[in-house]
C-alpha cells in the first residue's frame, strides 16, 4: 500500500495525487473555504474543467475546530486543477512559500505513486518466473536432460503461438501434427509439443510475411523459407505416402476377407 508519510498537503486517491480544497484554502492560500468555493471555484469551474478534467466533489463532516452542521461540500483537486486555481490566488511572502511546499508535495506524491506501480508491475512477473523455473525442473526430471540443452527441439508450440500472435494454439498444434513427422520435426513431452528451430523459424517467417517482411533479414529469410518449403513438401509427401500405403493394406485385407 502506498505510504503517505511526510506528505504535508496532498493525498493519494486511486494512484492520483489530489488536494482537499479545505486544506488548500486553510493551509495554502489562507482564505475562507466557503467563500472560495462560491467566489472562485464556481466562477472558474467550467474553464478549469474544459482544460484539466472534471472536478471531483465530496461531502464530508466539518473539520475539527469548526462548528458542526450540515455536511460540507469540498473538492478534490488534481495537480493541474490546483495549479490553475493557484494562478488566480494572491501572493505574499508566506503564501509563496506555501505554494512552493505544495508543488514539492505533489512531486513527492507522484514519485511514490510511480514507485508503487513499479513494485506492483514487477511482482507478478517474478512469480511467473519462479513458476517457469519449477516447470523446467519438472521437465528435466521427466526427460532426463536440461530443456535448454535439447537443441534438437528447443521451441514449444505455445512459444510459437505466443510469438506469432496470429493462429490459435490448437490450430498450431493441429497443423504441425497433420503436416510433419513426430520424432523428426517435433516431439511430444508431457502433452506439450516441441519443435525444431528450423520449423519454428519457418512458421515465424511465414507469419511475419503476412504483416510485412523485415527487409534487413530478407536474404536470410529467402534462404531459410526456401529450404523450409522443400522440407515441408518432402515431409508431407512422406506422410501422404505412408497414409496411402496404409489404406492400400486395408483394402487388400478387405478383399482377402471377402
Amino acid at each position: 500500500m502506498l505510504s503517505e508519510n511526510q506528505l504535508k498537503f496532498v493525498q493519494v486517491e486511486n494512484n492520483t495525487a489530489v488536494i482537499d480544497s479545505r486544506i488548500y484554502c486553510r493551509d495554502i492560500i489562507e482564505v475562507h473555504h466557503g467563500d472560495w468555493m462560491r467566489n472562485v471555484l464556481d466562477e472558474y469551474k467550467d474553464q478549469v474543467e474544459s482544460r484539466f478534467g472534471v472536478i471531483r466533489f465530496e461531502n464530508g463532516k466539518p473539520q475539527k475546530g469548526t462548528q458542526g452542521g450540515r455536511p460540507e461540500k469540498y473538492a478534490l483537486l488534481t495537480e493541474a486543477q490546483c495549479n490553475a486555481f493557484l494562478s488566480l490566488s494572491r501572493n505574499s511572502k508566506t503564501i509563496v512559500g506555501k505554494k512552493m511546499d505544495l508543488i514539492a508535495d505533489f512531486e513527492e506524491a507522484k514519485t511514490r505513486i510511480r514507485e508503487s506501480l513499479e513494485r506492483a508491475l514487477f511482482a507478478e512477473p517474478d512469480s511467473e518466473v519462479e513458476a517457469l523455473k519449477q516447470r523446467v525442473a519438472e521437465l528435466e526430471a521427466k526427460i532426463g536432460a536440461t530443456v535448454t540443452d535439447r537443441l534438437e527441439f528447443p521451441y514449444s508450440s505455445k512459444q510459437l503461438h505466443r510469438d506469432s500472435r496470429i493462429a490459435s494454439h490448437s490450430y498450431v498444434v493441429g497443423a504441425i501434427k497433420r503436416d510433419f513427422i513426430e520424432g523428426q520435426d517435433y516431439q511430444i513431452v508431457e502433452n506439450e509439443l516441441f519443435m525444431t528451430e528450423q520449423m519454428y523459424l519457418g512458421f515465424m517467417l511465414s507469419f511475419r510475411s503476412e504483416k510485412g517482411a523485415d527487409i534487413s533479414v530478407l536474404p536470410d529469410t529467402l534462404l531459410i523459407i526456401t529450404k523450409f518449403f522443400f522440407q515441408f513438401q518432402q515431409a508431407r509427401s512422406k506422410k501422404n505416402a505412408r497414409v496411402a500405403q496404409s489404406d492400400r493394406y486395408k483394402q487388400m485385407e478387405l478383399l482377402e476377407y471377402n
